[in-house]
């Protein structure tokens, strides 16, 4: 798991932790867990920094990994993508890089459709997809469908048709 972190140049992206942050993710130790959340959300905290685009294909692979807490990485996905989308919206110096950041988060598309099987994760995960408009052809099929399921409860298709219209607006 996490093959390649340790090849990319974190100094040169501003934080040579981020990689120890990121296995930390993994850990089956919840202090270690927490802390790594907390360090990569402060350090991500209102702003989009260079290793954006480059965090992001690791978090979609700790998705995709039995581990703990997915909660707390499509926060932080979520996190990232909506910093990625204010720079855009306010045509930043930085656009590029956020809209690096957002193809990279938008190659987990398939992992974040096949967690919404996973009710525990179901509102975090609809909280990321939201963010994803330039795959609603995509998205909205499956939302309509689980909308539809009969243990979708009234809070959840609520969830649901939020994140129908962000993606449709």
């Amino acid at each position: 798991m996490l093959e390649g972190i340790r090849s990319i140049n974190w100094i040169d992206l501003g934080n040579p932790s981020i990689p120890d942050w990121i296995e930390g993710l993994g850990s089956k130790s919840e202090t270690t867990r927490k802390k790594s959340y907390d360090a990569i959300y402060d350090t991500n905290m209102d702003s989009l920094g260079k290793f954006s685009p480059y965090i992001v294909p690791f978090l979609i692979e700790l998705l995709e990994n039995d581990i703990d807490e997915k909660d707390s990485v499509l926060l932080l996905l979520t996190q990232i993508s909506d910093s990625a989308i204010s720079v855009l919206k306010r045509n930043y110096k930085t656009a590029n890089l956020a809209n690096e950041t957002m193809k990279a988060v938008e190659r987990g598309t398939d992992i974040f459709l096949a967690l919404l099987a996973n009710k525990e994760l179901l509102s975090w995960d609809l909280e990321l997809l939201s963010n994803l408009k330039s795959q609603s052809v995509y998205i909205i099929p499956y939302l309509l469908e689980l909308r539809e399921k009969p243990e979708i409860n009234d809070d959840l298709k609520s969830t649901i048709d939020r994140t129908i219209a962000s993606l449709s607006g």
